[in-house]
This record gives C-alpha cells, structure tokens and sequence, in this order.
C-alpha cells in the first residue's frame, strides 16, 4: 500500500506456510523497483516485520524499514525503534 496517496501498489497471493509475510514483502520491493523503476526508500509493516531477517534485507536494498516493534525484542537495525508505549513512559 502507498501511503501518500492511498493506492494499492500490489497485491500478491502466496502460500503462508511456504513463504511468511516478510520475504514476500521483500521480494515485492525487488519486482515493484524493475517493473516500475521505482525510488522506494522506505517500508513500513507490522508486528509480524519485526525481524532480523526483515530488517537486514531491507538494509541490503537501501531501504529503511519502520515497523511497530514487538516489546522485549531487539531487532539489529532499527535505529533507535522502540515500543509507542516507552516512548510515551
């Protein structure tokens, strides 16, 4: 979803238990850069894409990820990225 604007960007179907959520976003941003020639330089996502594996892949593509943090996790990477709660505290 492109959040500027509202638009769905892509819509991708994919066996759950063959590929979680965090690699087919990945391999969304590589298909959505070579058939558009799309600049993404930010990600944002869920519980679900706090991950190391995420994260890292995301930093390999020179994009900086923003996703909601799982409390008592650190995930390399996330520079500075804490919980809403503790930023509040």
């Amino acid at each position: 979803m492109e959040n500027r604007h509202g638009l769905c960007a892509a819509i991708h179907r994919s066996q759950s238990i063959a590929q979680d959520e965090p690699a087919v976003a990945l391999a969304q941003i590589d298909e959505h850069r070579q058939l558009h020639e799309a600049k993404i330089t930010t990600v944002g996502g869920d519980k679900a894409y706090h991950q190391k594996k995420f994260v890292a892949g995301c930093r390999q593509r020179a994009v900086a990820p923003h996703v909601a943090c799982k409390r008592e996790i650190t995930v390399t990477g996330l520079d500075g990225a804490q919980p809403a709660a503790a930023a509040t505290a």
